[in-house]
């Protein structure tokens, strides 16, 4: 018959193996481990959030553009607008003139996603936390999500009018009337995401929350300054 292992022999080499620092030296093995996989996780999600914040930043781009060549050719017998499609100033040059790439449009782009990367590492390395990362990163890829959705509401609305009938008549929208839109649109995400955020909260939500309402109040101050005065009516004599 073969021979079982005898209980004391088993539990007098346990012992030792704890008297001669085995099983510490395993369990140490096993807590480097976690940090380790943890810091890949992280890693990981970092290049996640970089990538999104690229695919958001050029189809932005992108569907300005679109949305901008179906307003020249088509909406723009229905829907006037004063000056450029593209609201922001420091843009409206290339998309007026349709340039889906520009040296503004590449160094803005890897300027932006090379600070995602960076914000991570200086808080990793000297914060020891991820709120700030969190936070900024929101404030990144939160608004321009909320730009996409509205470019992709625009696009359905211009392809529709290509269809004879769809919408009669027309009407010119003044420069500080598309900021005051624009300013509500955004303050609208601000108030869902600060919902979300408390909610869940994640400080990615309230990252963005604080960005979109710093574009409403951008989009505010321009509207006031560019929005006529009304003189008051003249007070009847008795």
């Amino acid at each position: 018959m073969p021979d079982r292992p005898c209980p004391r022999a088993a539990a007098d080499a346990q012992g030792l193996g704890e008297r001669c620092g085995t099983q510490p030296r395993r369990r140490r093995a096993a807590s480097e481990a976690q940090p380790t996989a943890a810091s890949e996780e992280a890693i990981v999600l970092v290049w996640l959030i970089a990538s999104t914040w690229v695919v958001l930043y050029v189809s932005n781009h992108c569907l300005t553009i679109w949305a901008t060549r179906l307003h020249q050719a088509h909406a723009r017998d229905h829907f006037d607008l004063e000056g450029s499609y593209e609201l922001n100033p420091v843009l409206q040059a290339d998309v007026d003139r349709l340039r889906l790439v520009s040296p503004r449009f590449i160094v803005s782009l890897l300027l932006s996603a090379t600070s995602i990367v960076g914000m991570w590492f200086l808080t990793a390395s000297f914060l020891g936390t991820s709120v700030l990362f969190d936070v900024y990163a929101g404030t990144l890829v939160l608004p321009c999500l909320a730009m996409n959705v509205r470019h992709v509401r625009n696009l359905v609305l211009f392809t529709a009018i290509k269809v004879p009938g769809t919408i009669r008549g027309k009407i010119a929208y003044s420069r500080w009337i598309q900021w005051k839109l624009t300013a509500v649109d955004f303050l609208g995400f601000a108030g869902l995401f600060l919902v979300l955020g408390l909610l869940l909260k994640d400080w990615f939500l309230l990252g963005g929350t604080l960005s979109c309402a710093a574009h409403a109040r951008q989009y505010w101050a321009l509207m006031k300054k560019s929005r006529p005065r009304v003189a008051p009516a003249a007070e009847e004599c008795a």
